[in-house]
């Protein structure tokens, strides 16, 4: 059951959204959506998962969850969800993560039971990666539908998407949270440009914007009837490597580049010093497994020169390939002079962010300046290293390419990240150990260089309350009111 009426908000975004589908949707603008439409496994049980051997866990799920569409969750939509996205016809990325559960199965209309295939100590964080999807609306709706018209058991109902404007949502009248979601409407807006998303905000044509720009966030903090909040981020900017293309596929021509770029000097000027830098690892510095031993990329351009020349790759030729996001193009834009100066020749080539990622997977690329934020998947550290670390399925080696043919360090750090994810929960100090010596071989691989974490800088109407500018970018509206 829905709400119609009553307080509104229309939250601007920065990403975009497509697949509104929590099996396939990995963008930041659709998981945001699914975080309004749907529920993580974990807030939908009745209380923590119980480990009943090695091999063996159990869940219990609350009673009385209801779809939007007026079912009731129940326990075989959950295993339906699991073999959903284990199905290789699914083709969800999500089954990567998965690959230690052999499969659930329902064993009353609350209660299901987890397989393992090997011992994991991380099951009950891992959980977070799933929402529950009704398994008779899906089958009546198909996927191509439900990616577009998706029902879940979240605070907001979905109402209609508009592609590449809007996507229009509705109170959960039946929410199982007493009180919430505090709005009885919502919409969120796909709006790229910074400027136009601070032209709505000003023009009070929003509620919220997501994403102010570092240079005007200071002058537009004092813009009459708005609030600018800023927090940290676990947001990074990096640049991936190409591991299987030469001369890249040598680990001193990665580091070669990680030397010659220098991180406080573009923190200063694109970000107007708001923000944080990375120490060639994609863990977070807020996370509790950060390894802050493992930096050694101070800005060291005779460093640099010297491992080309020891790598026999003086005077070759790149392409830097950037988002075409402002902050990204400006990145790149200081990065070329950089790499220049230690004798690399460069070309820049700007490209939609999403896009991008297809030269990627095909590895027709030589380097990407992105962004990226697994943050938004939770706290599981093992998610962190094994979503750009570990071997993909179906591919044998990592999302840019670090695999078996860069030598036996890869098949190493895989088994330490194995060892250290089958860990009792108990041996905190062994599992700790573990992602710490990952963080310091993939940072001395350079298998991608973090350039920086950028303070998340958000604004809202005065009249707005319950918002601040989410750690992990996915933005949670069900305490977010209005008036």
């Amino acid at each position: 059951m829905v709400a119609q009426g009553g307080s509104s908000a229309t939250i601007d975004i920065a990403n975009s959204f497509g697949r509104l589908n929590p099996v396939l949707s990995t963008a930041i603008g659709e998981l945001t959506v699914n975080n309004a439409v749907f529920n993580k496994v974990p807030d939908l049980l009745a209380g923590p998962p119980t480990q009943v051997d090695e091999l063996t866990w159990t869940v219990e799920f609350r009673q009385g969850v209801m779809f939007h569409d007026g079912a009731e969750m129940k326990a075989s939509d959950f295993a339906f969800t699991v073999g959903l996205i284990q199905n290789p016809e699914t083709a969800s990325l999500f089954a990567n993560f998965l690959t230690p559960i052999d499969g659930a199965e329902a064993t009353g209309d609350y209660s299901a039971t987890i397989h393992l295939n090997q011992p994991f100590g991380l099951l009950p964080e891992r959980l977070f990666v799933m929402s529950v999807l009704p398994e008779a609306t899906f089958n009546d709706k198909g996927m191509d539908r439900f990616n577009l018209e998706p029902i879940g058991t979240g605070p907001f109902a979905f109402q209609n998407m508009i592609a590449q404007d809007r996507v229009e949502l509705s109170r959960n009248a039946d929410y199982f949270v007493e009180g919430l979601p505090l709005l009885d409407s919502l919409t969120y807006r796909e709006v790229p440009e910074a400027s136009v998303r601070m032209a709505n905000l000003v023009a009070s044509q929003s509620d919220v914007m997501e994403q102010v720009p570092p240079e005007s966030f200071d002058i537009f903090a004092r813009a009459p009837g708005i609030i600018a909040g800023s927090g940290p981020s676990t947001r990074r900017a990096f640049i991936a490597f190409n591991c299987t293309k030469p001369p890249l596929d040598d680990a001193r021509v990665r580091q070669a580049l990680s030397y010659a770029i220098d991180r406080q000097a573009i923190i200063d000027t694109v970000l107007s010093g708001k923000g944080l830098s990375g120490n060639g690892s994609s863990i977070p510095p807020s996370m509790d497994n950060y390894n802050a031993n493992a930096d050694k990329y101070n800005y060291d351009p005779d460093m640099a020169r010297a491992l080309l020349s020891e790598a026999g790759a003086e005077g070759i030729k790149l392409e830097l390939m950037a988002g075409s996001l402002k902050f990204l193009a400006d990145t790149v834009t200081l990065i070329k002079p950089m790499v220049e100066a230690v004798g690399i020749e460069t070309e820049i080539r700007l490209i939609e962010v999403e896009a991008g990622y297809q030269f990627v997977f095909d590895r027709t690329f030589d380097t990407y300046t992105t962004w990226g934020n697994t943050s938004a998947l939770g706290s599981d550290i093992d998610i962190h290293t094994r979503w750009i670390y570990g071997p993909f399925i179906g591919r044998g080696d990592t999302l840019f390419g670090w695999g078996p043919h860069n030598g036996d360090i890869f098949e190493e750090t895989h088994q330490t990240m194995n060892a250290a994810a089958a860990s009792a929960s108990a041996d905190a100090d062994e599992r700790r150990a573990g992602y710490d010596q990952v963080q310091a071989t993939v940072v001395d691989e350079a298998v991608e260089f973090v350039l920086y974490w950028p303070d998340n800088l958000g604004a809202w109407r005065d009249d707005i309350s319950g918002y601040a500018p989410p750690i992990d970018d996915v933005i949670d509206a069900s305490e977010i009111a209005k008036g």
